[in-house]
């Protein structure tokens, strides 16, 4: 009996052996918030008061434009580099659709300033600002789309004259996040070597093709009953959640909402604003067609992509597992059991000792909570406790 009991223990305490010991206590915090006492049960009221309170945020910061192979033209980053012989950069790459003039962007600095000295936000390769750089790949592209992110870290690291050995500390979010995991297998096949093994990603779509369906048919419901938001009531839900501190706070007229100014603000209208950017003037495009969805462009625009992502590289796992295998990446994903990016994925078949999967949450709605703070803190003290932050601790990067 206590030879079981003892193997029940062993099992239950296995994955958490594979997570840095500094970072468990933040992770174990959050966890028991989001599970004992989450401020918000609807995953879309979750995401949009996330959403919403980051616009609140205007850090001060620089912005360059960096050139990368991938891009006719040069594309807009947002840095802080207050110690350039500081061999380390947090490197954060944004979700889906957002320039690193955003307001979730200008959130994400505002944290990565809290962490280190020395940040560089990328722009997400289905915004404008990327897009408007004439990518020469077709926007959805995972493959060229994390190369050139990775092309244009190399690239500012060099512009800005940071020392050769400096180590580049990766977090994504949502898209942005898959994005990571490629990124950092990238700089592997590339034998460029500056990614730090540690990554950490928040609410990524679990595998493409499910996301782009879960997408697809919520932009389809949101277009059938076409319900009428005024600006008005989008200036009242705005207020509501920036001074909300749980749906209890919320109006009612706001939570009935929410899930079509979750679906139109965060994913519909930007991604045909997007097409309409990439596919100007090219054949194909019907500019006057208001109903294109993911797998329609895919199909119609872009079936060499529908190919693409019909392989393994569309599940987030290839790139997490095989990391790890192939050259000790590890990996770290934090994700929910209600993001409505990951409906009909079943969670549990992701290893614990890469995924950690919140009982709520929403689509990246756990990020603006205290705790989620102090979980990041947490991967800088990991990142510290493991002599990281010293020179000399990996290979340099080629070709400087």
């Amino acid at each position: 009996m206590q030879l079981s009991k003892a193997i029940v223990i062993l099992l239950i305490t296995i994955p958490a052996w594979s997570w840095n010991h500094a970072v468990l206590d933040g992770i174990r915090g959050l966890d028991d918030k989001l599970r004992t006492n989450t401020p918000f049960f609807d995953s879309f009221e979750f995401s949009l008061w996330s959403s919403i309170r980051s616009r609140v945020y205007n850090p001060k910061r620089n912005e360059k434009k960096i050139a990368s192979r991938f891009l006719k033209k040069s594309v807009r980053v947002a840095f802080s580099i207050s110690e350039p012989e500081n061999p380390t950069l947090f490197v954060y790459i944004p979700g889906i659709f957002n320039n690193v003039n955003e307001g979730q962007t200008k959130r994400a600095f505002e944290r990565m300033t809290q962490l280190a000295p020395n940040v560089l936000i990328l722009p997400n390769p289905w915004g404008t600002d990327y897009l408007k750089a004439a990518p020469i790949h077709k926007p959805g592209d995972i493959l060229r789309e994390a190369e050139s992110l990775h092309d244009i870290t190399r690239s500012f690291m060099e512009k800005m004259n940071l020392p050769k050995d400096t180590r580049v500390f990766l977090y994504g979010a949502s898209y942005g996040g898959f994005l990571a995991t490629v990124f950092a297998n990238v700089d592997r096949e590339l034998e460029t070597n500056f990614v730090d093994p540690e990554v950490y990603v928040f609410s990524p779509p679990l595998n493409m093709r499910e996301a782009i369906s879960n997408i697809d048919e919520l932009m389809y419901i949101d277009d059938f009953f076409n319900r009428r938001i005024s600006d008005k009531d989008m200036a009242l839900m705005f207020l509501d959640y920036v001074f909300a501190n749980d749906s209890g706070d919320l109006d009612t007229k706001t939570k009935i909402l929410s899930r079509e100014l979750t679906v139109r603000a965060g994913f519909k209208e930007p991604f045909r604003d997007s097409l309409r950017i990439y596919f100007k003037d090219k054949p194909g495009y019907d500019p006057k067609r208001k109903d294109y969805y993911f797998n329609s462009y895919l199909e119609e625009l872009a079936p060499e992509l529908k190919q693409l992502l019909s392989t393994p590289v569309a599940d987030i796992q290839y790139w997490v597992v095989g990391g790890r295998e192939n050259y000790n990446l590890d990996i770290k994903v934090l994700t929910t059991n209600n993001d409505f990016l990951n409906n009909y994925v079943y969670s549990g078949a992701y290893p614990a000792d890469n995924f950690w999967v919140f009982e709520s949450g929403g689509h990246l709605g756990f990020i603006e909570l205290p705790e989620f703070e102090q979980f990041l803190q947490s991967t800088k003290l990991a990142a510290r406790s493991t002599a990281l932050f010293t020179r000399g601790s990996h290979k340099a990067y080629a070709s400087r």
